[in-house]
């Protein structure tokens, strides 16, 4: 996928373009630290919500909302 966002044409970004709805792929700015992090909680958020029938807590908004990012 990187190497299409590279090349910036063929039918490889075209499909990867379309699928992420974004013209420009940026991996530099990929957070791993953030996504790890996401991973684990974000799981057990939609557990409680759904399997449990709990409403989110305004810490879980604002997880999935990503809001906890703007505080760094």
């Amino acid at each position: 996928m990187a190497r299409s966002f590279a090349k910036k044409k063929g039918a490889e970004y075209e499909q990867n373009r379309e699928w992420l709805g974004m013209d420009d792929l940026n991996l530099e700015a990929f957070d791993l630290e953030d996504m790890n992090f996401r991973v684990k909680k974000i799981p057990r958020i939609y557990a409680d919500m759904y399997e449990w029938g709990l409403p989110p807590t305004k810490a879980s908004e604002n997880l999935l909302a990503r809001k906890y990012k703007e505080k760094c």
